[in-house]
């Protein structure tokens, strides 16, 4: 259930820190999103936001009536039910301020789907790296992490252009679908889950129900010196 996120020190070591910082930027999505993957897991509010999170994204005409809201996503956490827009959802993801929804920065767009590429075929060591941690975090590889998975690979390019792209309504496509792929394999996403929890008020250290907090790790030095960074 741990992800997994920068080992910032050990890229020090091996003289690319700089231009990983470089690539990844500072005060950005994707710094936000990969600091976010070194938050611990639990188990339990993993399994019930997976097992109730629902999206249904409004059609682009869509008229919001008051006395009748349809919320496009809905789920639950530490036994509480919540409905909300996507935009709302982005904020409490803790992706976006509610300043920043009514900017440019704020866009839809991207999938996830397979591909049978492998992830050797990238040739660079340093976004190979950056390719193994949005894998195994925010877009998890379910399967053999050797394939490339193009919806890693999309983000991958909004990492390097860069270019905008929907991290929340992507977040939301993946959370609603995901179950049906992790039904005998490992559950990914608890570490945002647990980030969704603390935006609403709801603290998991304090719930003497919940087990003990499942710790992110960080690619460690087996997988720099395999993907070349440290030649």
């Amino acid at each position: 259930m741990g992800h997994v996120g920068i080992d910032w020190e050990l890229l020090e070591t091996v003289d690319e820190a700089t231009r990983a910082r470089e690539i990844v930027g500072l005060d950005t999505l994707f710094e936000l999103l990969f600091q976010t993957a070194l938050e611990d897991s639990y188990r339990e509010i993993t399994v019930e936001f997976f097992s109730s999170f629902k999206y249904a994204m409004h059609p682009n005409d869509h008229v919001e009536d008051p006395d009748h809201v349809v919320h496009e996503i809905t789920f639950h956490l530490a036994g509480q039910e919540f409905g909300m827009r996507l935009r709302d959802f982005a904020v409490h993801s803790g992706l976006y301020t509610q300043a920043e929804l009514d900017t440019n920065v704020y866009t839809y767009g991207g999938s996830i789907w397979e591909s049978s590429q492998k992830a050797t075929a990238i040739r660079d060591p340093r976004y190979r790296y950056l390719h193994r941690i949005i894998g195994s975090s925010f877009v998890p590889q379910f399967h053999n992490r050797d394939k490339v998975n193009m919806g890693v690979l999309f983000f991958l390019y909004c990492l390097l252009r860069p270019q905008r792209c929907a991290f929340a309504a992507c977040l939301a496509e993946y959370f609603a679908a995901a179950y049906h792929w992790q039904e005998r394999g490992r559950l990914y996403g608890g570490s945002y889950f647990t980030a969704i929890t603390r935006f609403l008020w709801i603290v998991p250290e304090s719930d003497p129900l919940l087990s003990l907090a499942i710790p992110s790790t960080r690619l460690g030095r087996a997988s720099v010196s395999s993907m070349r960074l440290t030649h």
